[in-house]
């Protein structure tokens, strides 16, 4: 039986904000070229808090980025935050004991970062507790 499930919004546990605007500023640089990168300041102003894809239409909109390298950005966005999340995470035994020893369930950021919905999130957890 699951006892105990954290999640982390944003700036909680872990400050992912600017994790974000660096994996896609990356993810832009390499496919699409420096060009349409977001500025810090407009990241700020205008970007912030909207889904990746969003950004990106915003940036086609604004700056003509070929919508045909939306996926390929997204796809990478995705995989440079996972990579920069685990470089950010680290594991701290303190929070991993619980009850005399007993150990909470840690899972991989790559399962959690892929399941998509808040729903996929339920069902996994469910099937977890079995």
């Amino acid at each position: 039986m699951i006892k105990l499930i954290i999640f982390d919004l944003d700036g909680v546990l872990v400050k992912t904000k600017d994790i974000h605007y660096t994996a896609l500023n990356c993810a832009i640089s390499s496919i699409a070229g420096d060009e349409y990168m977001i500025s810090h300041e407009d990241h700020i102003k205008r970007f912030d808090g909207k889904p990746t894809r969003v950004k990106l239409e915003m940036l086609t909109i604004d700056r003509g980025l070929p919508e045909k390298l939306h996926e390929e950005i997204y796809q990478l966005k995705q995989q440079n935050t996972v990579d920069l999340l685990e470089g950010a995470l680290k594991r701290d035994e303190k929070l991993l004991s619980i009850e005399d020893g007993k150990k909470i369930k840690t899972y991989d950021v790559d399962r959690m970062a892929g399941l998509g919905t808040p729903e996929d999130l339920q069902s996994f957890l469910m099937e977890e507790s079995k």
